[in-house]
């Protein structure tokens, strides 16, 4: 059985990403910096495939991730890796400027002793979800159900 990492965001541009850092420096400046992030992202979500023998890295940026709100599209990328053989699910945002590959393989990690991860933010939030596909088929889609996205 394989494991995936879902890197989850917008896409860099003007306009479409970073709107409230963009009310201060300008639609360009913050796709820039969402470029930024990204590509940070996605180098630690290759270094940590490279490491991992049966992992597998997901982009899903803007329209890949379908219609309806935030918590409804990450459960649909839940549900596909899933159903596409994942026996864990680790789902990361684009705009993590600390993370690290030690954040992805500790996650991965503790899946092996409970069926759902999160990596928790300072504002109450959370940057990091995973699930195990048992864990996954447990809460049918209740995780993000009923949660005001903002």
């Amino acid at each position: 059985m394989s494991i995936a990492l879902v890197v989850f965001g917008r896409q860099p541009s003007p306009g479409r990403c970073k709107r409230r850092l963009a009310a201060t420096i300008g639609d360009r400046s913050a796709a820039r910096v969402q470029q930024r992030l990204l590509s940070h992202t996605l180098a630690v979500a290759s270094q940590w495939n490279d490491s991992c023998r049966d992992g597998e890295v997901r982009l899903c940026l803007g329209h890949r991730q379908g219609p309806g709100g935030l918590g409804l599209r990450m459960q649909r990328q839940l549900d596909r890796a899933v159903r596409g053989g994942a026996a864990a699910v680790v789902l990361v945002g684009s705009d993590l400027p600390g993370l690290s590959v030690q954040h992805i393989q500790q996650a991965f990690s503790a899946l092996d002793q409970a069926p759902l991860v999160l990596g928790p933010a300072c504002d109450g939030g959370y940057w990091l979800v995973g699930l195990t596909a048992a864990g996954h088929r447990q809460q049918r889609g209740r995780l993000f159900s009923g949660i005001s996205w903002g």
